[in-house]
């Protein structure tokens, strides 16, 4: 399970992409773990995105470890990931929301 730290600014981009390639290059599912999360940057986001679709395309189990609420699902509402009401608005949805 990866967790991500409290602060996840700019600056925790590259070292969450760094430790999710590894994830990716193991065996397993890959797990995030955002309860701790007080503050997050797109660009953590979007790191998270792209190594949903990279899983995706490797058949490998990508996934939150409990839907997202307090300062993610603020910022994936603000984002326009999901509706106020914590409904995907994009293809790839089931990621965030845990629903299929």
């Amino acid at each position: 399970m990866i967790q991500l730290s409290p602060s996840m600014g700019l600056s925790a981009a590259e070292a969450l992409r760094e430790q999710l390639l590894q994830a990716l290059n193991a065996d397993g599912a890959i797990e995030i773990d955002a309860g701790a999360l007080e503050d997050i940057d797109v660009s953590v986001i979007q790191v998270l995105i792209s190594a949903h679709k990279t899983a995706t395309k490797l058949n490998r189990t990508f996934k939150l470890a409990s839907p997202p609420n307090g300062v993610l699902a603020d910022a994936l509402k603000r984002g326009g990931f999901m509706d106020a009401a914590g409904q995907s608005l994009v293809k790839d949805g089931a990621f965030w929301t845990g629903k299929m």
